[in-house]
């Protein structure tokens, strides 16, 4: 094993997702889909590094954190289960360990599901221990067996020789022991023929399971040769100057993608700032005009009432000085026939009574009729 000497490009962002509580795996494909790369790359650099360990070979094989990490989140939990039982679904069936009808049966529940491929797996796993414990206990019974019968012949000396032992007995004993051991062997054979025959089709499933595992990975890679040549020739496509530009340096190589995404990112920004400013400048142009308005709106109100105000009484006063005018004239003409009266009653005065009575009424009635004039006039 590596020791943790910090050599990887990826030992600071590994770190830090281990802090996190991110899963090994989970990190390592994070890591890989910033940095354009495969997730095996990364964790090979990380394992030479020794922040992982690994168990399997070269074309299989498996990682974990060397070091202890935080409690992950529950979402991390939920997720790294729901890989294992998918994954585990599809070995299941490709290699034939289960069936589907067998997985639906046992899917009611995540207890249920999980009693089942613990079933599977202890006996996937373990089917060759209790074969080669067979064979060493059969291989066992066939060496014990001279000590049986060194035994049994012990038995019938000793039978011999006691006063109850005769040869009868000793007869009896030794067809017992034939018979029981006719049916040892009988028992042993087909014991292993079985074994021979689970041997040899546990030999041609393992064969079978190499051949699909190796066909996917020739598919693989053969999928992976294909999108690689696609990607190529797009980029042969694209302007030269744009590519050159993108191949300046290792890493703008391997990240296009996230170069045009920072750019676009970057003109969404601008654009976004610009909007708002040019929003800003017209709400307040359009709060200065609306000032400007109102102010120009209140001051021809103040004129207008002014104007008013002014005409108001200016009519006032031009028709107080017109009723002035009108009573003065009228109390000017009011005077003369005020004296003419007075001089008639006197020379009626002096007359008869009849005629006091006529003056005095013509009189009343010069007065009446001066008076209305007047009020005619004034009007």
């Amino acid at each position: 094993m590596p020791s943790n000497s910090g050599q990887s490009p990826y030992a600071s962002a590994f770190k830090a997702a281990q802090k996190r509580g991110t899963p090994c795996y989970a990190a390592a494909q994070s890591i890989a889909k910033r940095n354009g790369k495969n997730t095996q790359s990364v964790l090979e650099s990380l394992y030479k590094a020794g922040f992982v360990k690994k168990k399997g070979n070269s074309k299989q094989s498996w990682y974990w954190a060397s070091d202890s990490q935080p409690k992950s989140k529950q979402t991390h939990v939920q997720q790294a289960q729901t890989q294992m039982f998918q994954a585990f679904a599809e070995w299941a069936i490709c290699s034939g360990t289960a069936t589907t009808e067998e997985l639906s049966k046992y899917a009611s529940s995540h207890t249920e599901f999980a009693t089942f491929c613990k079933r599977v797996l202890s006996k996937k796993f373990t089917a060759a221990a209790p074969t080669a414990k067979r064979k060493t206990a059969v291989k066992a019974k066939t060496k014990a067996k001279p000590k049986a019968k060194a035994k049994a012949a012990t038995k019938v000396k000793i039978a011999a020789k006691t006063k109850t032992g005769t040869k009868r007995t000793a007869a009896k004993a030794t067809a017992k022991r034939k018979t029981a051991a006719a049916k040892t062997t009988a028992k042993r054979k087909p014991t292993v023929k079985r074994t021979a025959t689970k041997t040899a089709t546990r030999a041609t499933a393992k064969r079978t399971v190499v051949k699909k595992t190796t066909a996917r990975t020739a598919t693989a890679k053969r999928r992976t040769a294909t999108t690689a040549a696609k990607r190529t020739a797009v980029a042969k496509r694209k302007p030269a100057a744009r590519t050159a530009a993108k191949r300046t340096t290792t890493k703008t190589a391997s990240r296009p993608a996230v170069k045009r995404t920072a750019a676009k990112k970057t003109t969404a920004r601008a654009t976004a700032t610009k909007r708002r400013a040019t929003t800003t400048a017209t709400r307040k142009r359009t709060a200065t005009t609306t000032k400007r308005r109102t102010a120009a709106t209140s001051a021809a109100k103040k004129t207008a009432a002014a104007k008013r105000k002014t005409a108001t009484r200016t009519a006032a006063k031009s028709t107080t000085r017109k009723r002035r005018t009108a009573t003065a004239t009228a109390t000017a003409k009011r005077k003369p026939a005020t004296k003419t009266a007075a001089a008639k009653r006197k020379v009626t005065a002096k007359a008869k009574p009849r005629l006091k009575l006529t003056a005095t009424r013509s009189s009343s009635r010069t007065s009446t009729a001066s008076r209305t004039t007047t009020r005619r006039r004034a009007a």
